[in-house]
Formats: C-alpha cells, sequence, structure tokens
C-alpha cells in the first residue's frame, strides 16, 4: 500500500525543475521558434527556382531556400569537424601532460624515499 502524505511543496506526479534550469529550457524552446518562425518566412519568400553554375556544371533548377539550407548545413557540419580536431589535439595534449606529470611524481616520490634512506645514516 503506498502512503498517503505528499512532501511539501511536491507537484503530483511531476519531477520539480530549478529555476535556472527553467529558464534555460524556456530560452532554448524561445530561440527554436524564433529559428523556425524566421525558416518559415526564408521558405515564403525565396521560392523563386534557380540555377547554380561553377565552371561547366549547373544544378537543376532548386527553389533559394534550399540553396541556402544545403550552405548552411555546410557551414554547421565544416564548423562541427574543425571543432572536433581542435578538441582531439587538445586531448592528446592533455594525455601526454598528465604522462609526464605521473612521471615526475613517480620520480619526486623515489627521490624523498632516497633522501629519507640517507637521512638516518648522517645521524649516526
Amino acid at each position: 500500500m503506498r502512503p498517503t502524505h505528499k512532501r511539501p511543496g511536491a507537484i503530483s506526479g511531476l519531477v520539480r525543475i530549478p529555476l535556472v534550469r527553467r529558464l534555460k529550457l524556456a530560452l532554448w524552446v524561445l530561440a527554436g521558434l524564433a529559428l523556425a518562425a524566421l525558416s518559415a518566412i526564408l521558405v515564403m519568400d525565396n521560392g523563386t527556382p534557380v540555377r547554380l553554375r561553377l565552371l561547366a556544371y549547373e544544378t537543376p533548377p532548386a527553389p533559394v531556400f534550399v540553396w541556402l539550407f544545403v550552405a548552411l548545413g555546410g557551414g554547421i557540419v565544416a564548423g562541427f569537424a574543425l571543432a572536433s580536431v581542435s578538441l582531439l589535439r587538445g586531448r592528446v595534449a592533455q594525455r601526454q601532460l598528465r604522462r609526464e606529470r605521473d612521471r615526475s611524481v613517480r620520480e619526486l616520490d623515489r627521490l624523498k624515499e632516497a633522501e629519507e634512506a640517507v637521512e638516518p645514516e648522517k645521524a649516526e
């Protein structure tokens, strides 16, 4: 049998979300809605089919908004690719620094032990 008492301030069946998280979520939702609205406006205003020409190659006609979304998507993919390369380099450097730190700590411990072994001999 389930207890009938409730925690003070608890919303029945819902998890309480901290205020800061709710505000961040609300901002992300608003940004998404604004982006969706701008995308809809872009689609409605740029429906004219165009052909792109590069040297001897010519694309089939497609609406302007398609080319804009392709360019935007390509930029996002390129940005993520460059960011991931930078992140990978940083992780490799971090791993090397950790190894160097571990070697230095081991050497320091070894030197401390050697110094402690020498000090009792000097006292005699």
